[in-house]
C-alpha cells in the first residue's frame, strides 16, 4: 500500500508528449523488476516514435533493477549506463503461477489462515461454457491441449522479446537463447554480455549522458516529474508522477471505481457530490 506501479501507457503517453525543443535527449530511470508485455513495449515503441520524431537520443539509467519488461522497455535507447550494485536481464516471458491441490480436505479461509489441509475427498469445480474457461483452477490437473496452447503464446511472445533485443543490442538471437536465457546478472557481466554499456555512478552516468546527447554537463540539469505524498495521493489532491498513474477523475460520461465508492473506505474525507465521484 505504500508502493508505487508503473503504467507503461502513460509513460508512453508523456514521452509521445515530447518534442524536439523539450530537451537534448531522453533518459528512462530503471528500476523494476519487470512488467507486462504491453506496457513495457509501450515504452519501447515510444522511445523509438521520440527518436524518429526527434532526432534526439534517448538513454537508460538503472538505478537498481531492470529485469525482463525493464529489459523489453530499455533496449532499443543509444546506451544504456547501470550503478554498481544492479541486476539486468531476465529475458523471458512467464504466466502463473498455477496450484493444484491432491486430496483436498480443508481450506482454511479465516483472517489469520492461509493454509490447505490435503488428505482426499475434496473438489472445486466451475460451470462454464467454452472449453478450458476455467484454465488455472488449482482443484484440477492442466490438461496437455491447455498446456500446449499457452505454451504457444509464451514461444511467440518469446520470439518477439528475443528478437526486439537481438535487434537493439546487436547479439545474436542464439546467445540470448542459449548463454543469456532468462538470468539476472550483475552490472558487470551485463557490460560483458552487451546488455548494458557501461558501468557509471549516478552522477558521473548523468554526466556522460549530457556528453553522449552532445551537450555540457554543466550546464544541463535532469527534470523529472516528481510523485506526490502519501496524503496527496491518497486524497486525490494532486495528480500522481507521470508514469505512475493519474488521480481518479469524473467527468461527463465517466463512471469512476475506486475503493471509496465499490469497498472500505480508503480515503479520509470526501467533500462534494458522491454522485459526481462515484458515478450513478
Amino acid at each position: 500500500m505504500f508502493s508505487s506501479a508503473t503504467y507503461g501507457y502513460d509513460v508512453a503517453k508523456l514521452i509521445d508528449s515530447l518534442t524536439a525543443d523539450s530537451a537534448a535527449g531522453l533518459v528512462l530511470l530503471m528500476d523494476t523488476p519487470g512488467g507486462s508485455i504491453n506496457g513495457s513495449r509501450a515504452i519501447a515503441d515510444a522511445v523509438d516514435r521520440y527518436e524518429q520524431r526527434t532526432g534526439k537520443k534517448s538513454f537508460a539509467f538503472v538505478e537498481g533493477m531492470s529485469a525482463s519488461g525493464g529489459m523489453y522497455a530499455m533496449a532499443g535507447v543509444n546506451r544504456i549506463y547501470a550503478d554498481q550494485g544492479t541486476m539486468v536481464g531476465s529475458i523471458g516471458v512467464i504466466m502463473g503461477p498455477f496450484a493444484r491441490y491432491r486430496d483436498v480436505t480443508a481450506v482454511d479461509g479465516g483472517l489469520l489462515g492461509n493454509g490447505v489441509t490435503a488428505s482426499g475427498g475434496i473438489d472445486q469445480f466451475y460451470l462454464t461454457q467454452g472449453e478450458a474457461k476455467d484454465f488455472g483452477n488449482a482443484f484440477r490437473d492442466m490438461t496437455q491441449k491447455e498446456r500446449d496452447v499457452y505454451t504457444a503464446g509464451l514461444s511467440r511472445e518469446y520470439d518477439a522479446f528475443v528478437n526486439w533485443v537481438s535487434t537493439s543490442r546487436g547479439i545474436a538471437p542464439e546467445t540470448i537463447r542459449n548463454d543469456l536465457g532468462a538470468y539476472m546478472f550483475d552490472a558487470q557481466t551485463a557490460k560483458d554480455k552487451h546488455l548494458v554499456d557501461d558501468v557509471l555512478g549516478r552522477e558521473e552516468a548523468f554526466r556522460q549522458i549530457a556528453r553522449d546527447a552532445g551537450v555540457d554537463p554543466d550546464q544541463t540539469k535532469l527534470v523529472t516529474d516528481a510523485e506526490p505524498g502519501f496524503l496527496s495521493s491518497l486524497m486525490g489532491s494532486r495528480k500522481q508522477a507521470f508514469g505512475h498513474g493519474e488521480a481518479l477523475q469524473a467527468g461527463e460520461g465517466v463512471k469512476a471505481s475506486s475503493s471509496l465508492c465499490t469497498g472500505a473506505p480508503a480515503v479520509l474525507a470526501w467533500t462534494g457530490d458522491m454522485n459526481a465521484m462515484c458515478g450513478r
